[in-house]
């Protein structure tokens, strides 16, 4: 009859072994996911979150350049504008 202590020894490995094994196609599972997305996000012209973030700081600026001209035309025109 076999040891029971090296019973034990032998269902841990065997059971590690099945977990490493789970674990692995967890991980490749979901890096195939990943790549997938990735890809329909490529094709359907999504920008990625750097991408975003450039141009709102780009938004930003003009939005600021924009109100700073509004206040200048406004300034000019009250000079052109004859006092009664």
């Amino acid at each position: 009859m076999a040891n029971p202590q090296q019973l034990l020894e032998d269902f841990s490995k065997l059971a590690g072994g099945a977990f490493s094994a789970v674990q692995g196609a967890g991980q490749e599972f979901q890096a195939s996911i990943k790549s997938h997305f990735e890809h329909w996000a490529r094709e359907s012209g999504l920008v990625t979150r750097a991408e975003w973030d450039g141009l709102q700081a780009m938004l930003d600026k003009t939005r600021q350049e924009n109100a700073a001209l509004a206040a200048r035309v406004q300034e000019l025109e009250a000079k052109l504008t004859p006092k009664s």
